[in-house]
């Protein structure tokens, strides 16, 4: 019987074979932590759409959200008492706030542009947000608005 098939071509199918079980292992580690922000010895994060705390001398995290919808940008208050926070629970992504240990959540913003949380004004109780709500979609501005969701946008 003549050997038409070099090494190479019987070791292709063993290495695909290992590649996509790995490949799968890996999902089924969930999402890696995203969107870091600190403040003094607290460090938010997003895994798995939710939104975490965790010490940053290390320790177990505590998962601060679980909802449906993603969340994403999470960013503290100046002073660390609130973390703002873009979510989209209802097909639309808006700005959001809640405590730093987690609670109840408020809507900050009812627009149907996406708006995604920047930060914080270094000097105001003020969220900046990102929004295409006054352009065309590729083309967004920057926002101020406070917790409660007063604002002059004009």
């Amino acid at each position: 019987m003549k050997n038409t098939g070099t090494k190479s071509s019987q070791l292709y199918p063993a290495v695909l074979i290992a590649l996509l079980i790995f490949a799968a292992s890996l999902q089924a580690q969930g999402p890696l932590m995203r969107f870091p922000d600190i403040h003094e010895n607290l460090i938010v994060f997003v895994h798995g759409e939710d939104i975490w705390s965790v010490s940053a001398e290390g320790g177990v995290a505590n998962r601060l959200t679980m909802h449906d919808g993603q969340e994403r940008f999470p960013k503290f208050s100046n002073d660390g008492s609130l973390i703002a926070f873009s979510a989209e629970y209802d097909g639309n992504t808006d700005v959001y706030v809640m405590n730093r240990f987690g609670g109840e959540i408020s809507r900050v913003t009812y627009h149907p542009s996406g708006d995604a949380v920047i930060g914080w004004h270094p000097e105001k109780n003020k969220i900046i947000f990102s929004s295409s709500r006054k352009n065309f979609p590729r083309l967004g501005q920057l926002y101020l608005i406070s917790p409660d969701g007063t604002a002059n946008f004009s």
